[in-house]
């Protein structure tokens, strides 16, 4: 499955036609086991394991500790009970994209890599994040001023893709080394607020703030509309996939 989510809400998507198929939302827990109610999840990624984690924030900003790594557990049974996010550790920096990278690329093994989207910093970081406890190892920097605009994925045997901004707040589809330099691919996306993407069957899948899924090309960067949920009870902040996925579907 690829997966997708709003701040609030987890959804399992059909990849027959990018619908969204099922629904559970977050319920944020602490480490031992009491209930937080101040937190938004901003990204989520997927290891080739099922394994999924989160990055949240605390949008009203307040207090200290605004930022957190979350294991979260999924039920069973669709649309039944919460998809319960457990904190793992808090963050240093506000990361805006999650995913798994897969062995071989960024490291020998399967790391958990995010982007920063700090607004002091004139570029986006690539770090690798411990899943055991939230601590960051930086790796590099994406360069030429360009910044996370809200997701990256990692495909074992394509690559490592990022959707970035400009100065002006272009969205690009971009290309990410195993040191996190980033190259664009094509040029404007020509839509804003790309905060998720994922893979399927040769393309990359975006998904925006105001609701559209996109199919991207992972070689020009190329983006075509292919859903439009036209609505704001569903604005797309993150998506996620298994770095494990098929670069085909048969």
């Amino acid at each position: 499955y690829a997966w997708a989510h709003t701040p609030t809400t987890l959804y399992r998507v059909d990849m027959a036609d990018f619908t969204l198929e099922a629904a559970w939302f977050f319920g944020f827990r602490n480490e031992d086991g009491s209930t937080r109610t101040d937190q938004e999840m901003v990204d989520i990624a997927l290891s080739s394991a099922g394994e999924m984690y989160g990055v949240s924030w605390n949008p009203a900003q307040t207090g200290t500790g605004t930022h957190h790594l979350y294991r979260i557990a999924v039920p069973t049974t669709v649309g039944v009970g919460q998809a319960v996010a457990t904190r793992v550790g808090q963050l240093s920096w506000y990361y805006n994209a999650l995913a798994f990278a897969p062995a071989g690329t960024v490291r020998p093994t399967e790391v958990l890599i995010a982007l920063d989207n700090e607004t002091q910093l004139a570029q986006s970081f690539m770090d690798i994040l411990d899943t055991t406890n939230g601590t960051t190892t930086v790796v590099g920097g994406l360069g030429n001023d360009l910044k996370s605009s809200g997701d990256v994925v990692a495909i074992n045997g394509l690559g490592i893709f990022a959707a970035v901004k400009d100065t002006a707040g272009t969205n690009f589809l971009a290309s990410l080394s195993n040191v996190g330099t980033a190259t664009i691919l094509g040029g404007d996306l020509g839509f804003t607020n790309v905060w998720g993407l994922a893979y399927w069957d040769g393309v990359l899948l975006g998904y925006t703030q105001a609701g559209q899924v996109l199919s991207i090309n992972p070689v020009t960067g190329a983006a075509t509309l292919v859903w439009d949920y036209n609505n704001p009870e569903v604005p797309f902040y993150g998506a996620a996939v298994s770095p494990n996925v098929p670069l085909m579907v048969p």
